[in-house]
């Protein structure tokens, strides 16, 4: 598989991808629809944004006045225009999940909003970080994971996972929930700051298993233990993949059994960061040596456990402040065509040549 680079757009600040179309937020204050590399509309925003697809409609918060705004992603038409104040958003259905940052108390105030029927389900003052996660409304403040009735807003069941404090290099750091995982089946995977892996069941909360010193007994020659992250991770037919730094491995999660399947062995080895998976293939941004500025593009292979493409896609030097625009975000696929956004706000667009399979 080799691809080459056929366009650019620049001044991007955003992108998503829904079908063969991709949505891009220009620094200019419009969104454009792409599809097969010609723009078949675009409308003008007040304010650069975020951006999500759902079903045949886009949604957009404008970050200026924090309105929500709906189009018709087939021809652009405004559909909805909400002044609710948005300022982030997460949507199942009909249902968006919507935030507001209140400066005065620090901390966040949710609400749930059909945008269908352009009503407000119910707020809450006492959520920290609420989200749909796989279906499921779960909100996450330190230790403590709980999930939500999305119809209500009533707490169904809460767990803390970890107390205390822990050692971790130079610092003494309070036990917390690092990041949700996945969820396969009814198993909901946690990862915590002190490195353990723990399952629960998703309708219950009731704990299933957990891992404890999860790198030290899987991963006992990383050399670069604060860039290690579920983050990107893949979970099929009841395995969790993930390629991450050096490494492609997978662990089993009704057995939990570990299996070691790729390492880069070379020299100069490769720090894959940013990755999409699909059934055959991982499209990855990585730099060399756990360097923190990925500025390579590839594809592996997950069925020969190969590299099959390698691009390098470093960038020029600003002068001004010494830096290079990086490979900042998991690139993007669409059948033949691979999407990579770089920091600099450049949307680079690879197609793949059509005498390879």
């Amino acid at each position: 598989m080799t691809f080459v680079e056929t366009l650019k757009f620049d001044n991007i600040y955003s992108l998503c991808k829904s079908r063969n179309l991709i949505f891009l937020v220009k620094k200019s204050k419009e969104i454009s629809c792409i599809d097969n590399n010609y723009v078949i509309w675009h409308k003008p925003v007040s304010y650069i944004g975020q951006v999500k697809v759902h079903g045949e409609n886009l949604f957009f918060v404008d970050n200026l006045n924090s309105y929500l705004k709906i189009f018709d992603i087939n021809n652009g038409n405004l559909l909805l225009e909400d002044e609710n104040r948005f300022y982030s958003l997460d949507i199942k259905n009909d249902v968006i999940v919507c935030s507001i940052y209140n400066m005065v108390a620090l901390k966040s105030e949710y609400s749930l909003f059909n945008f269908v029927k352009t009503s407000l389900l119910w707020q809450s003052k006492n959520l920290n970080y609420l989200s749909f996660f796989f279906d499921n409304l779960i909100n996450v403040i330190g230790s403590v994971i709980s999930k939500i009735d999305e119809s209500t807003g009533d707490v169904l069941w809460e767990r803390e996972l970890g107390s205390g404090v822990f050692r971790k290099g130079l610092r003494d750091l309070d036990v917390k929930i690092s990041h949700l995982v996945g969820v396969w089946k009814n198993q909901l995977l946690v990862w915590m700051n002190n490195e353990q892996l723990i399952c629960l069941d998703v309708n219950t909360g009731t704990e299933l298993w957990r891992i404890t010193d999860f790198i030290k007994q899987f991963l006992p020659n990383w050399q670069s233990i604060s860039q290690f992250s579920f983050v990107y991770c893949h979970i099929e037919n009841g395995k969790l993949y993930q390629l991450d730094g050096d490494s492609y491995w997978s662990l089993d999660l009704a057995t939990q059994e570990f299996e070691l399947l790729w390492q880069d062995t070379q020299k100069e080895y490769l720090t894959i960061i940013h990755k999409t998976y699909t059934e055959d293939f991982i499209y990855f941004t990585a730099s060399r040596n756990y360097g923190l500025v990925p500025y390579l593009i590839g594809v592996f292979n997950r069925k020969t456990l190969s590299i099959e493409w390698l691009h390098d896609a470093r960038l020029p030097q600003k002068a001004e402040n010494n830096f290079c625009n990086s490979l900042n975000q998991a690139p993007q696929v669409d059948g033949n065509r691979l999407y990579v956004l770089d920091s600099g706000g450049t949307l680079h667009i690879f197609e793949k040549e059509s005498s390879i399979e």
